[in-house]
């Protein structure tokens, strides 16, 4: 019983138990003294997985491969059976597709 009820305060007192961060350390770690909004991060991210769903399938699989998965063209290639300039060529034509829908809403 003492053995149970001790590691019970203890879980009780981990879970309670939040340290305090200096803001200049948090300065420090998101440089240039500018916190990001988390929100607003998820809202860019949300933004930039309904623009990539507007794409073209090869298109769209050839943009997540490469910048969500850090593949490079050969490996792309070689997931998606086709040559490597057929990588660069659906990579060119989705940027440039992203960068007109891009402009468009800017206008």
């Amino acid at each position: 019983m003492v053995t149970n009820e001790y590691l019970s305060w203890r879980r009780r007192w981990s879970v309670r138990t939040v340290a305090a961060v200096p803001d200049e350390l948090l300065h420090a770690r998101v440089g240039a003294g500018q916190l990001r909004d988390t929100a607003q991060d998820t809202v860019e991210r949300d933004e930039a997985w309904t623009r990539l769903a507007g794409l073209p399938r090869q298109q769209r699989a050839v943009l997540v491969l490469r910048y969500y998965e850090g593949l490079d063209d050969a490996e792309i290639a070689a997931a998606l059976n086709c040559a490597p300039a057929t990588v660069r060529a659906h990579a060119s034509r989705a940027l440039a597709a992203l960068r007109l829908d891009d402009s468009q809403e800017i206008s």
